[in-house]
């Protein structure tokens, strides 16, 4: 750990701890995720299916939507099978798959309350059966139809930030920065971003955590247009300004980063985060041009987004 040379105002609400042992290597993943882990209560205290639904992979989402209604379609249908297809206006052709595959396609029908006329129930027993199912496939559908729209309408950001943060020559002195850029072709408004630092330093004999709050170049665009290289000036104002390399390597640093914009397409907010260690940190290098002109458009390499040189 270091000693910093001057007293620079430490940021205090970031919500994590101060205090360095038992900390993760990286408090935020790349991916925005946080490494933090809650345990000690029961595994439905902190599981919401909601959510999970909401924020899964769509591949697994209708995997689940086929897979719960297959096997509701297939429990009803032996149901009925059970009773009797006799019972559903079909006669029993002595043949299980057939009697089967009947009494699936009556729960289908049954369950979506589509109801084609040709089979119906007759007797008690189908008919309270049918009843319940097709309280079960109102409910299904109601509840398949609210998870559809929340995860069409919930925010989703899909920013990709630079892998490295570069220290690079910056009018007179040196400046850390990093870029991003929107990968959709929706336009995002008002972004605004926010970089803390947390090193481990010694202050008054204590080995600490601090958090600071970096000056920044632009903290606000009013588009997101193209790209957006992020610079905190290195100068007297920012705690990196007497740190050699060795010196910022040795107090663990990471670069905490975090956007929000609005999106122009449904007023939106949304969020973005990510952070930078200290090995994905280049000194003396310089971040390349992604841009160029065709046909009168200017055309943006999104793919070379991480591309630089050494100086």
């Amino acid at each position: 750990m270091i000693r910093l040379f001057k007293s620079f105002k430490e940021y205090k609400d970031t919500g994590f701890s101060t205090i360095p042992e038992g900390q993760p290597d990286r408090l935020i993943n790349q991916d925005g995720s946080l490494n933090v882990k809650r345990t000690g209560l029961g595994f439905f205290a902190h599981f919401s299916v909601f959510r999970e639904l909401i924020e899964m992979g769509w591949w697994k989402f209708n995997l689940i939507v086929v897979a719960s209604y297959l096997f509701i379609n297939v429990f009803f249908a032996l149901i009925y099978l059970w009773i009797g297809v006799e019972g559903l206006n079909v006669q029993n052709t002595n043949n299980e798959t057939n009697d089967f595959l009947n009494a699936f396609y009556f729960s289908a029908q049954t369950f979506s309350t589509v109801g084609y006329g040709r089979e119906n129930p007759l007797n008690h027993s189908a008919n309270l059966v049918a009843v319940f199912e097709m309280l079960i496939g109102m409910m299904y559908l109601a509840l398949a139809a609210g998870l559809l729209y929340g995860r069409f309408s919930r925010p989703v950001s899909k920013i990709i930030f630079s892998k490295n943060i570069l220290v690079s020559p910056y009018r007179e002195g040196k400046g850390l920065m990093f870029r991003f850029s929107n990968a959709k072709s929706n336009l995002l408004i008002e972004v605004e971003v926010q970089v803390l630092m947390a090193m481990n330093v010694i202050d008054n004999g204590n080995n600490l955590r601090k958090f600071y709050q970096l000056d920044l170049e632009r903290k606000k665009i009013n588009m997101l247009a193209m790209t957006w290289t992020v610079v905190h000036p290195i100068d007297g104002k920012s705690p990196l300004v007497n740190l050699s390399e060795a010196d910022l390597l040795e107090s663990e640093p990471e670069f905490l980063v975090f956007v929000n914009a609005i999106n122009d397409t449904n007023s939106q907010l949304i969020h973005a985060r990510t952070s930078y260690k200290s090995n994905e940190i280049v000194w003396n290098a310089k971040f390349d041009s992604i841009y160029k002109t065709r046909r009168k458009k200017t055309v943006v390499h999104i793919d070379k987004i991480d591309k630089f040189t050494r100086l």
